[in-house]
């Protein structure tokens, strides 16, 4: 079976959901920022109630956040993305792949059919389903032996 058909019979819940932590329309930047650090996540989900209603990434931190103080103390609602792209949870994981991609975006919430969220889709979760899929193209090869390190290690 090809990758491209594989990828349109696996649905986004099959793979491997990614890290991702949800908060509360009125939740500070700061706090917000220090959630997603103490959860090693690059990614807040925005919620009202359980309702999805935007995202806030690392990218936000860099693009809207920095070098603006008073940024901190806003509310994340201010800041986010509003009304981001997402799949349904019935979606294969081609659609979420054709989202990231037609969106040049890395994260992909999952929504049931009432807009509460059920996980989030990364480009890490493809990263490891392309690995586990050839994993013997990927893990464990041996080393090229015509291939010479320009300087020393550490030098």
């Amino acid at each position: 079976m090809s990758l491209e058909s594989d990828l349109g019979e696996i649905r986004v819940t099959a793979l491997e959901i990614g890290q991702w932590i949800g908060v509360q329309k009125d939740t500070t930047v700061s706090d917000t920022v220090r959630r997603m650090r103490d959860e090693k996540t690059n990614c807040a989900l925005v919620q009202d109630g359980e309702k999805l209603v935007g995202i806030f990434t690392d990218h936000d931190v860099f693009t809207k956040i920095l070098g603006q103080p008073d940024s901190w103390d806003k509310p994340v609602s201010e800041v986010m993305t509003a009304n981001p792209k997402t799949v349904s949870r019935d979606s294969g994981a081609s659609a979420a792949l054709e989202v990231m991609d037609g969106n040049k975006i890395r994260n992909v919430p999952i929504v049931d059919a009432s807009g509460k969220v059920v996980g989030n889709i990364d480009q890490q979760s493809f990263v490891r389903y392309l690995s586990d899929r050839f994993h013997m193209h990927v893990y464990n090869q041996p080393p090229e032996p015509d291939q010479y390190a320009r300087t020393r290690h550490g030098a």
